[in-house]
Formats: C-alpha cells, sequence, structure tokens
C-alpha cells in the first residue's frame, strides 16, 4: 500500500516539473519568435525569408509544447 502512495507521489512530483518546464518553453518560444518578427520586418531579402522561417519553425514547436501541456495538465 505505501508503495502505491510513494508512486503516486513521484508521478504527481514528474507532472509537475513537466507543467513548469512546458510552461517555460511555451514562454520562451512566445519571445523568441517575437524577436525573429521584429527581424523579419526590419530585414529585406533573404535574411527576411531566414527570419520568417525560423518563425514558422517556432510555431511548429509551440503547438509540441502545447500539446505536452494538455498531456501533463489534462482539461477536467
Amino acid at each position: 500500500m505505501a508503495w502505491q502512495n510513494l508512486a503516486g507521489s513521484v508521478d504527481n512530483q514528474n507532472s509537475l516539473q513537466l507543467s513548469t518546464l512546458t510552461d517555460y518553453a511555451s514562454q520562451d518560444l512566445t519571445l523568441i519568435c517575437e524577436i525573429a518578427n521584429h527581424m523579419a520586418f526590419e530585414s529585406d531579402g533573404s535574411q527576411r525569408n531566414v527570419a520568417l522561417g525560423i518563425c514558422r519553425m517556432l510555431g511548429g514547436v509551440q503547438l509540441l509544447v502545447d500539446k505536452a501541456l494538455n498531456v501533463a495538465n489534462p482539461a477536467v
């Protein structure tokens, strides 16, 4: 019986850590995308295309982080 409580405690701790990490990752991705957007509109030609490409890749990564958040903290 005690091992079940311990296992539950470890699962809750891991879930909390995952949630915290994904929250930070989400915030960092948002900030990086803002920087890349700024670079895109301050640049021309290939540099602009690179900055816009970074934004698109960050959007995909943001979707993965959001999915991880949903798995870690399912809606009630």
